[in-house]
């Protein structure tokens, strides 16, 4: 994506044309299985206990994944996002990670850097 985004500053439409297909094919493998781990941790049980996210894991965990998500390692902000589901969510925190997840399962990178952005200035 951010190849396509140089050669479209460039005007490099031979580049644009040939690579746009496979962005797309990454970019619904990417939807299809954030889709998957995502609507998955919501079925599972109700009464499934998890411990509660520690303040200090989560603003760690938040780091990691915007420093994945600036590098564009989908994959391993991925497995980060799936580390998530293990633990129960805070109050303070719950809403931001509902939006964080939606970002994800969208593949919007920056949306999600967003998100990271605002929680940590508000909580600092």
């Amino acid at each position: 994506a951010w190849q396509l985004e140089q050669a479209g500053r460039e005007s490099n439409l031979e580049k644009i044309e040939a690579d746009t297909e496979g962005v797309i094919e990454d970019y619904r493998k990417f939807y299809e299985e954030f889709d998957r781990i995502f609507n998955a941790d919501e079925e599972k049980s109700a009464g499934e206990d998890k411990p509660v996210i520690e303040d200090a894991d989560i603003k760690a965990n938040l780091s990691d994944l915007r420093e994945l998500l600036e590098a564009f390692d989908f994959d391993t902000a991925k497995e980060l996002m799936e580390s998530f589901s293990e633990y129960s969510m805070p109050d303070k925190f719950a809403e931001t990670y509902v939006k964080l997840k939606k970002a994800m399962a969208e593949v919007d990178r920056d949306g999600a850097i967003s998100l990271i952005d605002d929680y940590m200035k508000e909580t600092n």
